[in-house]
């Protein structure tokens, strides 16, 4: 298990020495990793498991000590491994001026909790990734296609999905008409790894 600080100063993410103890120790139980940042005011954590990232957020939101209480933004990558898709919310706290990156890996076909029930803005996000990149929110209100036609098939930003496109759009000035036709071409993906 890697080290849970990355810093030499504890005291830089604002952990006061009476309660530190009782926030490491929930930390250690969901969090892998935490990188705090030479700011002073930002930090990474590193969850253990996908399933953990809503309570944590919750805690989060909730906590009188921390108070992150504003959603930023919501950053998906494919990276094609065996948990395939890198999960970062951004969330903030207007309190304490602190910014904070929840990280999660997050396996393909699995789902993840929405947080719109606290975090009213992460709607518009969460659509964004489930249109983009396939990822499946449970609890969101309104989980449709945002940024393609309702007809697209497939998810653009998925590393799998061919560079050309299923089909070829092209007009025809002289009869006035629009043709849609499909495009038979091979891809072949030259991803190197190393784990």
């Amino acid at each position: 298990m890697e080290s849970l600080y990355r810093s030499q100063n504890i005291n830089n993410f604002k952990l006061s020495h009476i309660t530190s103890q009782h926030y490491i120790l929930f930390l250690n139980k969901y969090v892998k990793c935490i990188y705090l940042h030479s700011d002073q005011s930002s930090a990474q954590l590193c969850l253990k498991d996908q399933s953990d990232l809503f309570f944590v957020l919750i805690f989060l939101n909730k906590s009188t000590f921390f108070k992150f209480d504003l959603f930023t933004d919501l950053i998906v990558t494919d990276s094609q491994l065996k948990k395939r898709f890198l999960a970062d919310y951004l969330i903030n706290s207007t309190l304490n001026s602190n910014n904070l990156r929840l990280t999660c890996k997050v396996e393909e076909g699995r789902s993840l909790l929405s947080i719109t029930s606290k975090f009213k803005a992460s709607s518009w996000a969460e659509r964004e990734a489930y249109d983009l990149f396939g990822l499946f929110f449970i609890g969101n209100p309104d989980l449709r296609r945002l940024l393609t036609d309702y007809g697209f098939k497939g998810h653009p930003l998925k590393k799998d999905y061919p560079l050309t496109g299923y089909y070829e759009l092209s007009f025809k000035d002289s009869i006035k008409q629009i043709n849609l036709t499909s495009i038979e071409t091979t891809q072949v993906f030259n991803f190197k790894y190393s784990a």
